[in-house]
C-alpha cells in the first residue's frame, strides 16, 4: 500500500486523549475528557484495531460521487485546505488546548462525535467516531446491564 496516510510506521503513544463535541448553535464546541488509565487502555486497543483495519485496505482519494467498498477501501480527502477549514478538525486536531471537562461538566445535550487523539512527534492523529457514546434510556423504559461470570 502506498503510504498516502502516513500511517505505515505509525505507533500509538502510551497516552491518548478523549475528545468529545456537541452542537452549539450552528457550530461545534468540544473539550478534552479526563480519563482513567484502564479507559485509556480500552481506547488504545480500539485505535490499534482501527489502524490495523485501515492499513489492510486500499486507499482512494475521496470525491462526493464515489461509492465506498465497505471493508475493502478507505477514502481520503487529499485537499489539506478542506481538512484545515473543517469544524471537526478544529476540535479533534486543536491548535490550542481544549477545555478540560469531566462527567459532571459535560453538556446536557447529545454529543455529536468523540475522538481518541494520539499526540506524537510526527504530528497528531485523531480516531473519530461520529456517534453519541452515551444514549440515555427513554423515560419509563427498562434498562439493564449484562455481564459474564
Amino acid at each position: 500500500m502506498s503510504d498516502l496516510l502516513g500511517l505505515d510506521s505509525f505507533e500509538l503513544p502510551a497516552e491518548l486523549s478523549l475528545i468529545v463535541a456537541w452542537k452549539q448553535d450552528s457550530d461545534y464546541e468540544g473539550g478534552e475528557v479526563s480519563i482513567l488509565k484502564n479507559m485509556a487502555e480500552h481506547l488504545k486497543t480500539a485505535c490499534q484495531r482501527t489502524l490495523d483495519a485501515i492499513l489492510g485496505r486500499e486507499v482512494r482519494a475521496y470525491t462526493p460521487d464515489m461509492h465506498l467498498e465497505e471493508n475493502e477501501e478507505v477514502l481520503v480527502v487529499d485537499d489539506p485546505q478542506l481538512v484545515g477549514d473543517s469544524q471537526v478538525a478544529a476540535i479533534v486536531l486543536p491548535t490550542q488546548p481544549l477545555q478540560l471537562i469531566n462527567a459532571q461538566s459535560l453538556p446536557k445535550r447529545p454529543l455529536q462525535f468523540y475522538a481518541a487523539l494520539a499526540r506524537t512527534s510526527e504530528g497528531d492523529v485523531a480516531f473519530v467516531r461520529k456517534t453519541n457514546p452515551h444514549t440515555p434510556s427513554a423515560p419509563g423504559a427498562c434498562s439493564r446491564s449484562l455481564a459474564l461470570r
